[in-house]
């Protein structure tokens, strides 16, 4: 290898993120990072991509690295110090093989600041040492799962036949101690808990979105279908009086009728996810449970956003329930359990502490040619890294479905549903119908006008702006099946049994589009009661059902209703 352009040797102060004690890189940003500055030199391609060496200091953390470097105890009790003896042992084997210029000034401060004394004195073999015995001896370790086949090439690093110092064996033993490093995490588990990202799960939640996205688009769709349709019989002849409108059933009755047992399996099926997330899923057992950092950093974030967002689902169809004339209490009231138990979630949203889960790493996963410290697969993010695409949907302020306005669609929804209800439990109707005779007021008239316009814009920018959440609430799912659901491997019973949890309401839906509501209601109850439709004058149809044909019964009308809002 010939000489190479002169490198600096800089200081960047690094914090803990906000709320935490401890400073965590992840492993693969960690051998990136370190190897940068030397890639090309390793791999004999060329110039370097930089001549910035960058060495980590935390504030109020003093330490010599001196000594650091050589107690693997002292090494890996951070992944900073880990981080540190990495890049100055990969400087000083360059340096000591007059393979590496550097600027003399810029190791002096340097030195100031971390004390790891002369380079051309340091013992980098020795560190390179202690790192293949921490990282192949984590490889043993079975609750790690196993590692890539050429992780055990590190042990070459300790054949004294391969030393680093004659200029013939550096380019292969850099390579080795490269590649055995960088490519340590690619066979990390998913990281996350099947319970909670599970593929069958995940589906669950991904077909309960596509159900309501369904049940709203074909429901408008329908209604559009339906007042053109009455607005051209309107000019025709009245030919038949009395009769329901079959067509009008068949297109309205199964979605309505689907959809009120829809919200309230959804609204059940998210409210359980937010008491688990509350009961079960907590900082402190996901810790428990955890192997790595990003085990435990994912799972908590995916149970937080899971107990949140469900909510869009949940508001999107009580909006269409209540916008086609159905206002049961039931529904709204368990609409707001799940709003409220939402915003519980999201109050004791907790974040995990770094600290803790290294004391919960040492305690349960320590090696000793790690120093009795966590081994270095704790803080492999491998799968989760690519859920930090994640991050533009959630996990910060910046964050599409964590950014006010959309955050705020859930506070307006409710409050629209809830001000609805109430109008309705009111007797809103009664005063509908004064003011449709306030309307031969000219100025009255005016007034009423402008506030049913405005009112039908509002809902319908709300009921715009909750599709856009649910949107955003289905990609962070898609996303979140992508990064974290395995192969066939990881579906297991309950994973099935999530899926198939929408399947009795999916099969009802068909039965009563295909067979009629009144067959599907009426094989369901007691035989003593009816079911009847109601003509398109409210009165009740004039053709008895079998029940009623075969004894005593007691009337029970279905009337087929379009509500009068869009």
């Amino acid at each position: 290898m010939s000489a190479r352009n002169e490198h600096n040797v800089s200081i960047l102060q690094v914090e803990p993120d906000s709320g935490e004690d401890l400073y965590v890189m992840k492993y693969d940003e960690l051998i990136t990072l370190a190897a940068t500055p030397f890639l090309n030199t390793i791999l004999g391609a060329g110039d370097d991509l930089t001549d910035q060496i960058t060495l980590l200091a935390e504030p109020n953390v003093e330490s010599n690295y001196t000594s650091v470097c050589l107690d693997p105890g002292a090494l890996f009790h951070s992944t900073s110090s880990f981080f540190n003896c990495l890049v100055l042992a990969l400087t000083a084997v360059l340096v000591q093989n007059h393979t590496l210029l550097i600027d003399s000034s810029s190791v002096q401060s340097a030195d100031e600041a971390l004390h790891f004394g002369n380079l051309t004195a340091f013992n980098g073999t020795s560190v390179f040492g202690n790192i293949a015995d921490c990282v192949m001896s984590s490889c043993q370790n079975s609750s790690f799962g196993s590692c890539p086949s050429d992780v055990k090439n590190l042990a070459y690093i300790n054949s004294p036949e391969f030393d680093p110092h004659n200029p013939s064996n550096l380019s292969a033993y850099l390579s080795v101690l490269y590649w055995g490093l960088s490519i340590y995490c690619d066979d990390a588990g998913s990281g996350s808990n099947p319970d909670i990202a599970g593929p069958g799960v995940i589906i669950s939640y991904i077909i309960q979105c596509c159900i309501v996205f369904l049940t709203f688009f074909v429901y408008k769709l329908g209604r559009v279908i339906y007042l053109t349709k009455t607005h051209i019989l309107k000019r025709l002849p009245k030919t038949q009086t009395g009769s329901p409108s079959r067509e009008k059933v068949s297109l309205f009755a199964p979605i309505k009728s689907t959809m009120v047992e829809f919200q309230e399996t959804q609204c059940i099926f998210v409210a359980t996810i937010q008491i688990a997330a509350l009961a079960f899923f907590n900082p402190t057992t996901l810790a428990d449970k955890a192997n790595t950092y990003g085990e435990a950093v994912s799972n908590t974030d995916v149970i937080n956003r899971l107990a949140f967002d469900g909510m869009f689902p949940v508001l999107i169809g009580q909006v269409v329930l209540q916008r086609a004339g159905k206002h049961w209490w039931y529904t709204t009231a368990l609409t707001t359990l799940v709003f409220v138990l939402g915003m519980v979630c999201e109050a004791k949203a907790g974040k995990l502490s770094y600290a803790t889960l290294w004391a919960h790493f040492a305690q349960n996963d320590s090696i000793e040619q790690c120093g009795f410290n966590p081994s270095p697969y704790t803080y492999c993010f491998a799968r989760f890294s690519s859920g930090d695409n994640l991050s533009w949907l959630y996990t910060n302020t910046d964050g599409f479905l964590a950014s006010s306005p959309v955050s705020n669609i859930r506070f307006w929804a409710i409050a629209y549903l809830l001000i609805d209800q109430f109008f309705t439990w009111s007797r809103g109707r009664f005063f509908v119908q004064r003011a449709a005779k306030l309307r031969k007021v000219r100025f009255a008239g005016n007034i009423i006008f402008v506030w049913r316009v405005l009112w039908w814009i509002s809902w319908f920018l709300l009921q715009c702006a909750l599709l856009i959440g649910l949107v955003g609430y289905i990609v962070m799912l898609a996303t979140i099946f992508v990064t974290y659901s395995g192969g066939l491997e990881e579906w297991s019973f309950g994973q099935l049994v999530a899926v198939m949890v929408w399947v009795p309401l999916t099969t009802k839906f068909l039965y009563y589009t295909f067979f009629g509501v009144e067959k599907g209601v009426e094989n369901r109850i007691d035989g003593r009661l009816e079911i009847r439709l109601k003509d398109d004058d409210g009165h009740p149809g004039l053709q008895p059902s079998l029940s009623q044909q075969q004894g005593d019964y007691r009337q029970v009308n279905v009337q087929e209703t379009h509500g009068y809002e869009s």
